[in-house]
């Protein structure tokens, strides 16, 4: 019979290389531990990682359209406060516009005719809003503010009613002037694009279409019944106190029918906050489950690994004791 012995120096190694792999394995169970994760998931795949990929795509793609709803929440929350804001003003003014009708004071006709304009500013600068430094009511053309200024519209419009000879002349063309598509407010001071901003994705097979801008003809009317009011002391066809007052009582009239186009508008833009909100909770949903099912692929079993730690721990130890005996051995042992 034939016996292989080890030498001193090789069986040296051979311990040494057991000691390393161990502690190493000991490193490596100890870090899962702690972290509660696999650290070899191509190990524990078998390479095969398509589930794993598909999983990954998955969550890149519902983090997208995350990012793509909370653009449009804040989009469509800057338009119902915007909407809101310019109804509040409305709401406010018209009354005191109706009521001039029965007055014919000349200092009270100006004073509304003021805060007209005053209003025609803000009402403007509103529709001028931008979220990220996007025009919201410009259609696709953010990159420009929506109208001008109160001031310029209304030099606009007052070039543009020099052949008005009689107050009902002058109503007719501001109607046509704000109205017709061809007209003066859609041709000179409307900035915007006529196609609306592109459907937002929110998710992969939704969009949330909101199409809403300044060129609308609802927010048309409402600067109308505005600017008449703004324009009443300065038109010389309305050089009559009682003119004045009765076009002021129309614009306020006016610009109480708006009211119902207005809320209408607010109604519309709810119904695309709901259907963004919707999507929203579709997603979160989504994602929790992908990232649950990720965590699954990562994730250790805490108690195997724990019993895979306490069995190489035995295992250096056994090493460790081998090691002491084998370095205490000495010729007069051995012969004893």
């Amino acid at each position: 019979m034939q016996y292989t012995s080890v030498g001193d120096i090789a069986y040296s190694f051979l311990m040494r290389g057991h000691n390393t792999r161990i502690k190493s394995e000991i490193g490596d169970l100890s870090q899962r531990l702690a972290s509660g994760m696999k650290t070899d998931v191509s190990k524990h795949l078998r390479g095969e990682f398509s589930g794993l990929a598909a999983i990954e795509r998955s969550i890149r793609s519902l983090e997208a359209h995350q990012t793509a709803q909370r653009e449009t929440t804040t989009l469509l929350e800057t338009a119902q406060v915007t909407l809101g804001s310019i109804q509040d003003i409305t709401t406010e003014m018209a009354p005191a516009l109706i009521s001039a009708g029965n007055s014919s004071h000349p200092a009270l006709l100006q004073s509304l005719a003021a805060d007209a304009e005053q209003k025609l500013d803000s009402v403007v600068s509103a529709l001028n809003v931008r979220v990220a430094d996007r025009a919201v009511f410009s259609g696709r053309s953010t990159d420009r503010a929506a109208l001008p200024s109160g001031r310029e519209i209304l030099d606009a419009l007052s070039a543009d009613l020099a052949g008005a000879a009689t107050p009902f002349d002058l109503a007719n063309q501001i109607d046509i002037w704000f109205d017709d598509p061809a007209g003066g407010f859609a041709t000179t001071i409307y900035q915007g694009a006529d196609a609306p901003i592109a459907p937002i994705p929110v998710s992969d097979t939704e969009a949330v279409d909101f199409r809403l801008t300044a060129n609308a003809p609802e927010l048309r009317n409402l600067l109308k019944s505005i600017a008449k009011a703004a324009l009443v002391v300065e038109l010389p066809q309305l050089s009559d106190t009682k003119d004045q007052a009765t076009f002021l009582k129309s614009a306020g009239e006016a610009m109480l029918t708006t009211q119902t186009d207005l809320a209408l508008l607010r109604a519309d833009v709810g119904a695309l906050e709901s259907y963004n909100d919707i999507a929203k909770t579709r997603a979160n949903t989504s994602l929790s489950a992908f990232e649950i099912a990720r965590s699954e692929i990562y994730k250790a079993d805490p108690y195997e690994v724990a019993t895979a730690l306490e069995l190489a721990q035995t295992q250096l130890e056994a090493v460790y004791t081998l090691t002491a005996r084998i370095s205490r051995l000495s010729l007069s042992d051995y012969l004893r």
